[in-house]
């Protein structure tokens, strides 16, 4: 026995049909289907042109993207992003969030960023407005989702695609320092660079096998891109796993960033014990961490 379900204008279940009209014979008419939200789009503008889902575009600099498309002054092109990530593509454009005009530069990104990227030799070079940069917080738009279109003489949606952004990021969060888990002044201070986070959270957990965790918020450096916690002696134990051989001054250290699925585990290993209230640069540390969102 099969049992039929039938799912209307939003995905309704048994609700309107949604009407749609064919201008003229042979007209594309395109059809889709979302399975989650039970919703059917119908489009007599034909198939969507591009894919969000398909990071083709890459912005390389604050100002400056590459984008692997057709350039032509006779087209026009775009930036759209959504600090909720809300774009939609359908077949008229994208939908959802905020748009601004992106110039397209016949003479190319330029020498330096050619020598940055000559991987992305020959891509169309799409530039923000110097304008808009002021007020632009392109540091809020990377934390969100991004794409582009390019639309033609006519408006008619030529491409559309997501957004690779660690070029920019580069560009704007040049780091040097130390990352990872240091210990300062005999205090443990941990640090990630991680530049697109909304907010990164440190995980602290006696060890390692216990679920009980004591959560840090990390606060952000807007200038370096890194987001930082510093502790006080009363929990560096939860940071330790073992110490270091006696006697021993230049230790091995190896520290890995795993994926344990919803969260990221730092782990550093040493062979033996050492007393928590002598801790040095020599001692290792062991740490669950970044629920980065």
């Amino acid at each position: 026995m099969f049992a039929l379900a039938l799912y209307g204008a939003d995905g309704t279940p048994g609700g309107a049909p949604t009407p749609f009209i064919v201008k003229k014979d042979g007209d594309e008419i395109y059809f889709g289907y979302d399975a989650a939200k039970k919703q059917l789009t119908i489009s007599t503008e034909g198939a969507p042109k591009g894919s969000l889902a398909k990071l083709r575009a890459h912005w390389v600099s604050r100002d400056t993207i590459l984008w692997n498309v057709v350039g032509s002054p006779k087209y026009s092109y775009a930036l759209h992003y959504s600090s909720e990530a809300a774009l939609a593509l359908d077949a008229t454009g994208i939908t959802g969030g905020a748009e601004i005009p992106l110039a397209y530069n016949k003479s190319g990104p330029g020498g330096a960023l050619l020598k940055k990227f000559p991987h992305l030799g020959g891509y169309t070079a799409l530039k923000l407005n110097p304008d808009d940069l002021p007020t632009l917080r392109v540091p809020d738009i990377l934390k969100g989702q991004v794409a582009v279109t390019v639309r033609d003489a006519t408006g008619k949606l030529v491409d559309a695609a997501g957004v690779q952004i660690p070029g920019v990021l580069d560009d704007l969060y040049t780091y040097v320092g130390p990352l990872g888990a240091t210990f300062e002044n005999g205090a443990p201070t941990l640090r990630v660079w991680a530049p697109p986070a909304k907010s990164v959270t440190l995980h602290l957990y006696d060890d390692s096998t216990t679920t009980t965790d004591t959560t840090r918020p990390m606060a952000w450096d807007a200038q370096t891109g890194v987001w930082r916690v510093r502790d006080g002696q009363e929990t560096a134990a939860q940071w330790k796993f073992g110490g270091v051989p006696k006697g021993a001054t230049n230790y091995p250290r190896t520290f890995d960033l795993a994926d344990t699925g919803d969260q990221a585990q730092q782990l550093a290993f040493t062979p033996s014990t050492a007393d928590v209230g002598a801790l040095t640069p020599d001692d290792f540390a062991q740490v669950n961490l970044l629920i980065a969102k």
